[in-house]
């Protein structure tokens, strides 16, 4: 018998002495440990390491110190590469110590915080990077480096890597023998170095970009570990809708929020993919802000800031807000909006960038916020109401099992993210008028449904336990049980959600081609994010009577009854890159589709 819970498919089995119970057969995330649960090394464990521990319990000075904004890099000369290294950092967050794999520039010197230094460029300029390796090789443990498993569809790699600069519109290879460009298929094993070579066209938009891991299989270990940075082009003009053309944004203070959800155990450490804690609620922890966990700000009355903010977590949303303040958005996934828009919280999902002005009120402390989330609009309440109906044998919705249980569901608290000290004498600074923010977007052309001559493409991201062929990457119908033989829980995407990724198929089209897609997802919320190209989509925002288009990268997808539609173009550049869900747990087990640009 399968239970239908929404859109999530639970099965009957039957567990010896305990009868018939409910199995979880669809429920993405919500994966059993494969092992003991604690790492082995809890015996060692720190209590300030605990599971469970929210910082706005904690007081100074294990919050609340200085922000610290990263160090900025501008690596555009040729004759001096910027040499990054990816290896393990120890630092102190919130009173724990950790050791997670991070960035690093030099290699091999100490540093405090978990985040990449900030690179900026300019519209015109090449990046010039060497990537090495510095984690060591784990060959021979239960989850290998290599092979892959068939399907490649689970984890399967701690420290092999490469590089992925997000959101930027530039070439996903280098020349055949050259440096390398924007390619994700690169694998960089412990011990080697890789040169990159990154050319921005001279019409890119200003805006704000980032860079991170992205080897398939490891992708979510390595980010939710600190692998990760921001990415600035400025230095452009109008008609690259750099922001610094207005002369109120060029005035107003900026500061970089890199926003990691980190995850490690009681022993401030990720080791072990047998204790499934990646996607284990126990072992996530409240957000930070360029490793700190909620820093102080200070403004002054009147004053206003620009502040760029980097979702750069792995899996939950995160609804920012300031207290009594609005959020004037100006600029989403790096394009400036021809706007402002005046938000009470701005909802971010993985991948997602914005920048917003805070004109700063009157004296006193606030507080910069990720909101409760809505129930089911969250991990930790999906999640909590999978285990709740998993014990239950009746046909019922999760709405049906919050109405009847609402104690026993968890819902997402909500976290403090920075803090915020209003004080000193006034300084009045004005806000942009709509005027001036019209005259500084980029030269995009909108696309209209005329230009599109095919049929719709569709993507399904969906989850089962289905029986996969290893050769194809193709599952079909019907589901099954996991564990049952042959039988996993597969993370699915293509057209009709019946695919693993499989890095020798995948969908082709044509430069300058234009394409309309149709978004979907089962099971828990998804992130569609797709390389090289932006989309333009649909959204309502606060003001407006009707939705209005903006362009982007990144996107939630949200199960729902109509599919949603985005719009885009393959301009400037051929050759292979991806898209996938940016839940990145998701991604590192199939769900991900390669996607080819021929002349």
């Amino acid at each position: 018998m399968f239970v239908n819970f929404g859109r999530i498919a639970l099965g009957k089995i039957f567990v010896s002495g305990y009868g018939p119970v409910l199995a979880l057969v669809a429920f993405a995330s919500f994966a059993l440990p494969q092992g003991d649960f604690v790492s082995p090394a809890v015996a060692q464990a720190d209590p300030a390491c605990a599971p469970g521990i929210h910082w706005d319990t904690l007081n100074p000075p294990l919050i609340h110190q200085p922000f610290k904004p990263a160090k900025v890099v501008e690596p555009t000369s040729k004759d001096k590469t910027y040499e990054l290294s990816a290896e393990f950092v120890t630092a102190t967050i919130a009173g724990c110590k950790v050791s997670l794999r991070s960035y690093n520039s030099p290699a091999n010197v100490q540093r405090d915080f978990l985040v990449g230094d900030t690179i900026k460029a300019k519209p015109g300029d090449t990046l010039y990077i060497r990537l090495t390796n510095n984690l060591p090789d784990r060959a021979g443990d239960d989850f290998p480096q290599h092979p892959a498993p068939a399907g490649h569809h689970g984890h399967f790699s701690f420290n092999v890597t490469n590089l992925h600069t997000h959101g930027l519109h530039v070439a996903p290879s280098g020349p055949q023998g050259k440096p390398e460009s924007d390619n994700v298929f690169v694998e960089i094993a412990p011990g080697d170095t890789q040169d990159y070579e990154i050319k921005i066209p001279l019409n890119h938009p200003s805006g704000t970009f980032w860079y991170h891991a992205h080897l398939h299989g490891s992708t979510a270990v390595q980010v939710s570990s600190g692998m990760s940075g921001a990415l600035i082009i400025e230095g452009g003009d109008a008609t690259n809708g750099e922001l610094k053309a207005i002369p109120e944004i060029a005035a107003a203070e900026e500061r970089i929020f890199v926003l990691q959800q980190l995850v490690f155990g009681p022993d401030g450490k990720l080791e072990d993919f047998k204790s499934g804690f990646i996607d284990h609620l126990d072992w996530a922890r409240d957000t930070t802000v360029n490793g700190q966990a909620v820093p102080t700000l200070t403004l002054r009355p009147g004053e206003v800031q620009r502040w760029r903010f980097v979702h750069a977590g792995i899996s939950e949303r995160i609804d920012l807000a300031l207290d009594k303040h609005k959020l004037h958005e100006v600029a989403a996934d790096g394009i400036s909006l021809d706007r402002i828009v005046p938000w009470d919280q701005v909802e971010l999902g993985p991948g997602y960038r914005t920048d917003v002005l805070v004109k700063a009120g009157a004296p006193g402390t606030y507080f910069l916020r990720a909101k409760p989330l809505p129930l089911l609009a969250s991990f930790k309440s999906l999640r909590s109401a999978a285990r709740l109906s998993a014990v239950r044998n009746q046909d019922e919705t999760p709405q049906d099992i919050i109405a009847q249980f609402p104690q026993r569901i968890d819902v997402s608290p909500g976290d403090l993210i920075a803090r915020i000290v209003v004080e000193g004498d006034p300084l009045e600074m004005k806000l942009p008028t709509p005027d001036q923010m019209k005259n500084a977007v980029p030269e995009f052309k909108p696309i209209s449904d005329t230009e599109i001559k095919l049929p719709p493409e569709e993507v399904l991201f969906n989850m089962r336990g289905r029986r996969c062929d290893s050769n194809t990457g193709l599952c079909a119908p019907p589901n099954c049980l996991p564990g049952t033989p042959d039988c996993e829980q597969r993370f699915l995407a293509g057209p009709r959600g019946d695919q693993v990724f499989m890095p020798d198929t995948g969908r082709t089209f044509q430069l300058n081609q234009t394409s309309k897609w149709l978004l979907d997802g089962v099971g828990e919320a998804h992130v569609f994010h797709i390389h090289v190209n932006p989309f333009q989509v649909d959204r309502s925002e606060p003001g407006s009577v009707t939705d209005r288009r903006i362009w982007r990268d990144t996107l939630i997808i949200i199960n729902s009854e109509a599919p949603k539609p985005i719009w885009t173009r393959y301009l400037d550049f051929t050759g292979s890159f991806v898209m996938h869900c940016h839940v990145l747990s998701h991604e590192d087990r199939g769900m991900m589709e390669k996607i080819t640009i021929k002349p």
